[in-house]
């Protein structure tokens, strides 16, 4: 799932606007590696700036926000290595962030399931 990040001014003036949009047709299915990717996003605020992100807005494209987890990944997967990696980057990435230096905002367009609630669990603020 390719992971979009911009960093923008507000109209307002507002500087260091960042938006992360998860864009995977047609749900949204979050993989084990995109899990990674936006907690190395997030956690890489930490080492911006002040005024380089003063904000972030996670949202999704198309249908909804998110489906969860990527299940055919995780059955292409051997034993139990599929559950057991998708586990720990969903963990990883709701770590990221609850924990990111900056406030969170999550848009949630239409459904949200599994991961995404995780997602929206972990935010400061959700709009729905």
């Amino acid at each position: 799932m390719p992971i979009h990040e911009t960093i923008t001014d507000g109209t307002d003036g507002v500087k260091g606007i960042a938006e992360l949009v998860m864009d995977n047709p047609p749900v949204n299915a979050l993989g084990i590696k995109e899990g990674y990717e936006l907690a190395d996003i997030l956690n890489g605020y930490k080492k911006a700036k002040p005024e380089d992100v003063r904000v972030v807005i996670l949202t999704a494209t198309g249908k909804g926000f998110s489906a969860g987890v990527n299940i055919k990944e995780i059955q292409a997967m051997s034993g139990n290595d599929g559950i057991l990696q998708s586990n720990t980057s969903c963990y990883q990435l709701f770590k990221a962030i609850y924990e990111c230096c900056v406030p969170v905002i999550v848009a949630v367009n239409d459904f949200c399931l599994g991961t995404g609630i995780g997602i929206a669990g972990a935010a400061d603020i959700v709009l729905a």
